[in-house]
């Protein structure tokens, strides 16, 4: 009886030693690490992103001994350019970033065993929490997780609702060098699929070219699909990444996306920059939050179709291949010199079936 009660004394304190051990803090608060921060959130000075890691250091990051440090500021197409510089050196280089966003091929484009693989830093319980096709969009094809997900955008349907409020005689579809939401406030268009993110852009007002002015009563809607077919959101936006280097900045880097991305602070991120937050959670809540930045009413529309979208539709991440962005700049080229045609052939009686070949063979020819 002693020597089964000594065995088990034993195996619970060699339990107890491992567990310790793997629960044990590398985060010392009177030896505060500093993680070098790049992101893409705003290159005015008062963004988003930098008060809330203002936020962080006065509160989470001091008691934890951390501090996170913005030293770049850049925009999603540019940044992957500059890490990439960053990581060959040089004497005009800039330092690696500890932490930076970026997409999946600019972080594929840094090896993938130069960076965190954020699922060793969180268990799968955690993960759970976050919608799934927001973390499958920062994995590579094994599973690793590179890129966690702090917001994201997609496409939406917005309407100039004083326009749609009169009759409808006639439309045509216009692929622009402009922004939809430039050409819905001008008049130009009634109608533009735009990012979420473009609801910052609109005005109240809609100023037509001979200058009259009317509200722009801006309507959101979930992104249209053809009847039968499976409903898909696309995904845009940039993830966290961590450059590998030791385990306490590993540690500080997952202690900051814990906190960056818990379910009220991600929505109220989320809320003023047109994103989808990226927990379940915060999702749940749009329906109750009641800080949305004027003009009210619009961010309202604009998260109940995004709650929609999120509950029905399939998230469809952007393709990886190189060289995808040129082919879709082909497409939208080609389109543009269509349509300088088509409204007049559609007027002369050219069959509108003839035309829709014509614009589906121009697609199929770029692969």
């Amino acid at each position: 009886m002693k020597k089964r009660l000594f065995s088990l004394l034993l195996v619970s304190a060699l339990v107890f030693t491992l567990s310790g051990c793997g629960e044990k803090s590398l985060l010392r608060e009177s030896d505060p690490v500093t993680l070098n921060f790049w992101h893409v959130y705003g290159e005015q000075s008062g963004s988003p992103m930098d008060l809330l890691v203002q936020e962080f250091n006065r509160t989470v990051g001091q008691e934890k001994g951390v501090r996170v440090q913005v030293t770049n500021l850049s925009s999603a197409s540019k940044i992957g350019g500059f890490l990439k510089e960053a990581q060959k050196g040089g004497r005009d280089a800039p330092e690696m970033p500890d932490l930076f966003t970026c997409h999946i091929s600019d972080a594929t484009a840094l090896g993938s065993d130069n960076l965190v693989d954020w699922n060793a830093r969180f268990t799968a319980e955690e993960l759970s929490n976050f919608v799934p096709g927001f973390l499958a969009d920062g994995m590579t094809e094994d599973g690793t997780l590179l890129l966690f997900p702090i917001s994201k955008s997609t496409q939406l349907l917005m309407c100039n609702g004083s326009g749609f409020a009169r009759s409808l005689a006639q439309g045509h579809v216009v692929v622009s060098d402009l922004y939809s939401n430039t050409q819905v406030m001008t008049g130009d268009v009634l109608s533009g699929l735009g990012s979420s993110a473009a609801i910052l852009y609109y005005n109240d007002t809609v100023t037509y070219r001979d200058g009259t002015q009317e509200p722009m009563d801006l309507h959101v809607l979930p992104m249209p699909k053809t009847a039968g077919a499976d409903a898909l959101m696309t995904q845009a936006g940039v993830g966290l990444c961590a450059y590998k280097t030791t385990d306490q900045k590993a540690e500080a880097a997952a202690l900051f996306v814990r906190w960056l991305t818990e379910s009220e602070r991600n929505l109220d991120f989320v809320a003023q920059t047109g994103y989808m937050p990226v927990r379940n959670g915060a999702f749940d809540a749009i329906e109750n939050y009641d800080k949305f930045p004027e003009p009210t009413e619009s961010y309202r529309q604009l998260y109940a179709a995004l709650k929609i979208m999120q509950e029905s539709y399939t998230p469809l991440s952007e393709p990886r291949f190189e060289g995808y962005y040129g082919k879709v700049s082909q497409l939208y080229d080609g389109l543009r010199q269509m349509q300088q045609k088509l409204p007049a052939r559609a007027a002369a009686g050219e069959s509108i079936d003839t035309l829709a070949e014509e614009t589906w063979a121009l697609l199929c020819a770029i692969h």
